[in-house]
């Protein structure tokens, strides 16, 4: 737990956060989406908190843009898990993501 990341790989999982918005899994292809964004779920749970404070919004922006509901409603889970370990939410990020939903 409590993974560090170097420079290149915190950008790489701001990208892979973000470009889950635009995966749009057809049924033959849920399965792996799925396991993808259950992979990059359980690394972001491993890192440390700060790489998460930036990471997590990302994440639940694209869930929420997600077209797939199974996927989508991954979203709320994430967002309580920034509530219970007080994590802090930007009120325009906020306001955003209550956009979306």
């Amino acid at each position: 737990r409590d993974v560090r990341l170097t420079d290149p790989e915190f950008k790489m999982y701001i990208r892979l956060c973000s470009s889950v918005g635009s995966v749009f899994p057809r049924y033959k292809a849920r399965e792996p989406v799925n396991d993808f964004v259950e992979s990059l779920i359980d690394d972001l749970y491993n890192m440390d908190k700060e790489f998460n404070q930036e990471l997590f919004p990302k994440l639940i922006t694209a869930l929420a843009t997600q077209r797939n509901v199974l996927l989508g409603s991954r979203a709320r889970g994430l967002y309580q898990y920034m509530v219970d370990n007080d994590y802090k939410i930007s009120p325009g990020w906020l306001k955003q993501l209550l956009g979306l939903s």
